[in-house]
């Protein structure tokens, strides 16, 4: 046999070529991941400022892929100036052995201009025999989302900790305005001007607390979307005048001249009467607030063209800086942070009157050449036509009669001034503390109607009303909630218990005389079920 010819195997390097093709696999199997990863992946040679970085950089900056910075210098130029110092010294510490880990967060310049909020974190996995750190690989997690939420939180922590501070003040300044008032009325002979001026304050004082009670509750309803409107369509100019009215008060106590420019005829708009005018008074009441001098003016005309009925509400007051007024129908603004607070109140007055036009298919704007040159308040409302002829009214009520009231109320002060309250109207009142006295007191007298609390010890005013109406012989009894709990499930859930009206409290003597009257003569020998529940007269 011959010697073998000499040669190479060309199977040789077999195992070679494989190896480098399980590398490049493998390589580009780590290319793809770090390229799908939500996070930057980079991996830096310090000794020749050398950095790669993942093609997420780009994806989150809005950058192209030739633009991805590919040494530490050309990084640099991207970060915040703010936060360079922390990045150099968190490097430095690192390469010179003080640390093997890095974590700072820092603004990187997106191609859109803005900053994004990156954090970056980091470690050496290379030093030199001098142990200087020659190689550092790490990540960045864009948490600019996080960073807006903080922000977010801290500004609602800071609006929160405000509006305290506000309820405070305009809590404590009518309490003590009406606490000192009581004081003077004890003093003052009966029936002296000290006396009657003393009585007006504390009646204007607590009206005033009602109102911000009330504008809490209806921006919260706003909110929640829980106002249900009452509308009919109805002369926007009396409702006007109506306002008008009910705020002079307002102008007058300040020296400020309310011109009121309407027109002749009606303007018919679909609306809820008491909304519109808590629209309007809140739109004067700020005229009133932050005009300490000139005058004020309010104007309803039609714009024929547009088929809308405007509302015009223009003050020789402060003004509205231009940084205020994309913020001005926002709950708890105000218009300056200074101590100086008089009559500046919780900020409510016109996001109320933004949520209460909008819902009745509105729009509200505000106008204002800046601070110190007045400012105008505009509403629109859908124009109607007139009404057709009114049908025939209801048969006048009978006469008034003295009723018997048994009143069930917890509070020993509050069950007093409400049975001298009944007194007062004209009816005989019978008090019970709790729900057992109250149910042995109205089969006791049989009364013509019964107030009842909800919040009361042991048995609540829904478990009162519920055993009444379970009892043949006192069921046809009308039944009125006098509640703090004023909600709409509130007033719905007294309606299932089986109360036949709702009233919250503080509830004016007015008031209460109508609903007593009311229910009263509706007074049925037998109940149907009933659905749902009104609140107030």
């Amino acid at each position: 046999m011959g010697e073998p010819e000499s040669g190479v195997n060309p199977c040789s390097n077999a195992p070679s070529a494989r190896a480098e093709d399980s590398l490049r696999a493998s390589e580009e199997r780590l290319r793809l991941a770090l390229d799908a990863a939500s996070e930057v992946v980079w991996d830096w040679n310090v000794l020749e400022d050398e950095i790669y970085q993942s093609a997420r950089w780009a994806e989150l900056l809005g950058y192209s892929p030739e633009q991805t910075p590919t040494s530490m210098s050309q990084l640099a130029g991207f970060i915040h100036p703010e936060e360079m110092p922390i990045v150099q010294r968190q490097v430095s510490n690192a390469i010179g052995g003080v640390t093997d880990t890095i974590t700072f967060e820092h603004r990187v310049r997106a191609a859109s201009g803005e900053w994004r909020w990156m954090l970056a974190r980091a470690r050496v996995v290379e030093r030199d025999v001098a142990g200087a750190g020659v190689r550092i690989v790490g990540t960045c997690s864009d948490i600019t989302a996080q960073k807006q939420a903080e922000e977010t939180l801290r500004e609602l922590d800071r609006r929160r900790e405000q509006f305290l501070a506000v309820l405070s003040h305009e809590l404590r300044n009518p309490l003590a305005a009406a606490r000192n008032a009581l004081f003077v009325m004890e003093g003052a002979p009966a029936g002296s001007a000290q006396a009657s001026s003393a009585r007006g304050i504390v009646q204007r004082q607590l009206g005033q607390l009602t109102r911000l009670v009330e504008d809490l509750l209806d921006a919260s309803r706003i909110t929640r979307a829980k106002i249900r409107l009452q509308q009919a369509r109805l002369d926007l100019v009396e409702l006007a005048r109506r306002s008008v009215e009910e705020n002079r008060f307002a102008f007058a106590a300040k020296g400020i001249e309310l011109r009121v420019a309407l027109p002749p005829g009606p303007v018919w708009v679909d609306c809820d009467a008491t909304r519109i005018v808590q629209v309007l008074g809140n739109l004067l009441q700020n005229a009133a607030k932050f005009t300490q001098r000139g005058h004020a003016l309010l104007t309803v005309e039609v714009d024929g063209a547009a088929r809308e009925a405007v509302i015009r509400v223009r003050d020789t007051g402060v003004g509205i800086a231009p940084e205020l007024r994309s913020r001005l129908f926002r709950p708890f603004e105000q218009g300056d942070g200074t101590l100086d607070r008089r009559g500046a109140g919780l900020g409510l007055g016109l996001a109320l009157v933004k949520g209460l036009v909008e819902l009745h298919g509105g729009t509200v704007e505000a106008r204002s050449e800046g601070p110190g040159k007045g400012a105008e308040l505009i509403v629109r409302l859908p124009l109607q036509a007139a009404p057709r002829a009114a049908e025939p009214g209801p048969p006048p009520p009978e006469a008034w009669r003295r009723l018997r009231i048994v009143a069930v109320e917890d509070d020993e002060d509050a069950a007093v001034v409400l049975g001298q309250m009944l007194e007062i109207l004209g009816h005989h009142a019978d008090l019970a503390r709790t729900g057992a006295e109250a149910l042995e007191l109205v089969r006791t007298v049989r009364p013509d109607a019964v107030l009842c609390d909800i919040g009361l010890p042991g048995m609540s005013g829904y478990d009162v009303a519920r055993r009444i109406r379970e009892d043949p012989e006192i069921r046809h009894i009308p039944l009125v909630a006098l509640t703090g709990y004023a909600s709409p499930a509130d007033v719905q859930q007294a309606a299932e218990a089986g109360f036949d009206r709702h009233l919250a409290k503080p509830t004016l003597p007015d008031e209460l005389s109508r609903v007593l009257a009311t229910v009263s003569r509706a007074a049925p020998t037998t109940r149907a079920p009933r659905r749902e529940l009104t609140a107030g007269p």
